[in-house]
């Protein structure tokens, strides 16, 4: 049932008049959510897989056995998932968001998913009377835990205007892009040029180790001028010290880099240089670098390299 009161409708609404519910706790989002209920309390945390619960045990926060159990008890929901498919199985699956969404509800959704996806998704949300806005972020891990990610989204602006002292608790920058997907777009353009950025970096070293130098060499000379990039310069020490260890996974570089192309095919775009990313990192992953940080295809063009040799 729709709720009866003007405090349903959340143009008119401030914050007290929320209740905050929270879903996945990967990498970000456990970062996210300490920042969010240190100044207003999430009340429901909900995570596919149960033994993350651990990262939040010392939160005063209730675990929900489904997300319809956060649905039905809270109005305001984020999201922080792996993909669409996982989405779309927390909204529409068994005992998904769906089955308990309230009129005048918001469900933010900070997850990069295809915009074909999202425009799906955004679709049936509205037809329950809630609300659906697309606001990926983007940083890594280390700037969500400073507080210093960059939020754009897609949507509402009276709700984002209004959103905008929750959304501070994580992010220093917060943009309206325009209506619904138009955050996603931005995200994903923004994916691209970083993982086209991470390649060009990574072949910039890996030529420099062929050529005799040191990676701490090449990437310091390379940071010191035109050729500099903000990406060698997060990525620097993980690949001088041959420590991969996932910030930002290389299969979730591949996958953005992918809706990033179902993108571009939407706007009859086709850029033989992003596909040649596409299929770089895609070859990486079949070679077991998937679960590694995007910064591993350093790793794996120098063992290009020496079998090319």
């Amino acid at each position: 049932m729709p709720y009866q009161s003007d405090k349903d409708n959340p143009i008119k609404m401030v914050i007290k008049d929320y209740k905050i519910g929270f879903i996945g706790l990967g990498r970000m989002g456990r970062e996210i959510l300490p920042k969010i209920n240190d100044r207003y309390r999430v009340h429901f945390v909900y995570n596919r897989s149960p033994e993350k619960y651990r990262y939040i045990d010392k939160l005063d926060t209730e675990t929900a056995e489904s997300p319809e159990e956060i649905s039905k008890n809270c109005n305001l929901i984020f999201l922080s998932l792996t993909d669409t498919e996982a989405v779309k199985s927390v909204i529409f699956g068994k005992s998904g968001l769906i089955s308990n969404l309230r009129g005048g509800t918001v469900i933010i959704d900070m997850s990069t998913i295809s915009h074909k996806g999202s425009t799906e998704i955004n679709e049936e949300i509205v037809k329950s009377g809630a609300h659906y806005m697309d606001c990926p972020v983007i940083g890594s891990v280390a700037a969500a835990r400073n507080s210093s990610l960059t939020m754009v989204c897609g949507g509402d602006k009276s709700i984002l205007e209004g959103l905008k002292p929750v959304f501070s608790t994580f992010c220093s920058k917060i943009f309206l892009m325009g209506p619904h997907g138009n955050g996603l777009k931005m995200k994903l353009i923004n994916n691209i040029v970083m993982g086209l950025n991470m390649i060009s970096a990574a072949i910039g070293v890996s030529l420099g180790g062929s050529a005799g130098f040191s990676p701490e060499t090449v990437s310091e000379i390379l940071l010191s001028g035109g050729a500099s990039s903000k990406i060698l310069d997060l990525k620097r020490d993980k690949i001088v010290r041959g420590d991969f260890s996932p910030e930002f996974s290389l299969e979730h570089q591949l996958k953005d880099i992918r809706y990033g192309i179902e993108l571009m095919n939407n706007f009859a775009l086709e850029l033989k240089l992003v596909e040649d990313a596409e299929n770089l990192f895609a070859s990486a992953c079949t070679e077991g670098f998937c679960s590694l940080d995007e910064s591993a295809i350093y790793q794996y063009l120098r063992r290009l390299a020496s079998v090319e040799r």
